[in-house]
């Protein structure tokens, strides 16, 4: 089971779980917004006035999700350009190629080792994080389109 996860690349799963975390946050956010429209209804009615209605409207930002997902990527590569332009030199773990000896009975190689670099350099971790990132404001931008139809 461990190998066929393991030919999976870490773009698609941490994408994948970023999907599922979007989905679920925002689907948990619009069931708790869906409890306090009900109940602001019900206050609404009772007292005559819908000035709390009003109110949590004015509070609500649509783009508040693009701004969080802009923010993150900008600093992602924000820092990626600084190291780049300030001359700094970035060090990634590289893995050694695996090699083996007698139909595979002596085996060496596969250990990771530093590699210095300099300009734009990309770690391996960048990938996933921009995957997971992509992948939540997707899983949250489709729980709103499910909650705007059942609503309907």
């Amino acid at each position: 089971m461990f190998e066929a996860l393991s030919s999976i690349p870490a773009e698609t799963i941490s994408g994948g779980i970023g999907a599922a975390m979007g989905a679920f946050i925002t689907m948990k956010a619009q069931q708790h917004a869906m409890l306090m429209e009900t109940l602001q209804g019900a206050i609404a009615v009772s007292k005559g006035d819908n000035n709390n209605q009003n109110d949590a409207a004015k509070r609500g930002s649509p783009w508040l999700r693009a701004v969080i997902g802009i923010i993150i990527i900008v600093v992602s590569f924000g820092g990626l350009l600084l190291a780049m332009y300030g001359g700094y030199e970035t060090t990634v773990m590289e893995k050694t190629p695996e090699r083996s000896a007698l139909f595979g009975l002596i085996e060496w190689g596969g250990k990771l080792k530093p590699v210095s670099a300099d300009g734009f350099v990309i770690p391996p971790y960048i990938p996933a994080s921009v995957a997971a990132v992509v992948g939540f404001l997707f899983g949250a931008a489709a729980a709103n389109v499910m909650a705007m139809i059942k609503r309907r």
